[in-house]
């Protein structure tokens, strides 16, 4: 039996010994492998990147422009004068559009604290307000070219000058009197009811209203 036992783990450990030096082939023939493929992939990168470049570029586009929109609104609705517009096609087929801001009064006094009389006020808040006319135009006896003005006025207690200057796209500060293409003076009237927000009307007759707690302006163009 001694005999025997000793025999069979002769065998065995003779078997052992022999299957060893392939295995251990095997696994460096495998360890080669994943070398061979991750240096593979490491050359494809460039490649990959060029592929993928248009839809990673694409991708971030869209997210910049969402969050470029996002910022944008945001910011417009944090302002404490809202964006408004008041937009008429009149009898003479001219199309008269305003942009502006409409600030609120909130317990301040119109001709001190805001629109000071007597002195040029951007007539809204934030940017300048836009003033635009699809053709030719006649107002207070003048030919006002089809095109974009800034529209600026000196407010006053019994007369209102209204300003309308080229340079239309600009900050409500930015006022310059050498680029005013036409002024002219209406009176001061009692609006009909108070209006905390300053507001723009215009008629089907083009008659522009500018009416801001109790005072209203009106001027035509026809």
């Amino acid at each position: 039996m001694v005999g025997k036992c000793q025999k069979f783990d002769c065998a065995k450990s003779h078997s052992s010994n022999h299957y060893r030096p392939r295995a251990e082939a095997r696994g460096k023939e495998q360890g080669q492998d994943v070398i061979i493929s991750f240096k593979f992939l490491i050359y494809q990168l460039p490649y990959i990147y060029i592929c993928l470049k248009p839809i990673i570029m694409k991708k971030i586009f869209v997210l910049l422009l969402i969050a470029g929109l996002f910022n944008g609104l945001t910011a417009c609705a944090q302002r404490p004068s809202p964006a408004a517009k008041a937009s008429q096609t009149t009898n003479s087929g001219a199309k008269i559009t305003i942009d502006y801001s409409s600030p609120g009064i909130k317990g301040r006094t119109i001709g001190k604290e805001i629109a000071p009389w007597g002195q040029v006020w951007r007539t809204g808040a934030n940017e300048a307000t836009i003033f635009e006319v699809s053709k030719n135009v006649m107002i207070s006896g003048k030919t006002l070219p089809k095109g974009k003005y800034s529209l600026y006025s000196i407010p006053g207690q019994k007369e209102w000058v209204i300003i309308l200057n080229k340079t239309w796209n600009q900050s409500g500060t930015d006022y310059d009197q050498k680029t005013d293409v036409q002024r002219f003076t209406v009176k001061t009237l009692k609006a009909p009811s108070f209006t905390e927000r300053m507001t723009f009307k215009i008629s089907k007759a083009g008659i522009v209203s500018l009416i801001w707690g109790e005072y209203m302006v009106n001027f035509a163009v026809k």
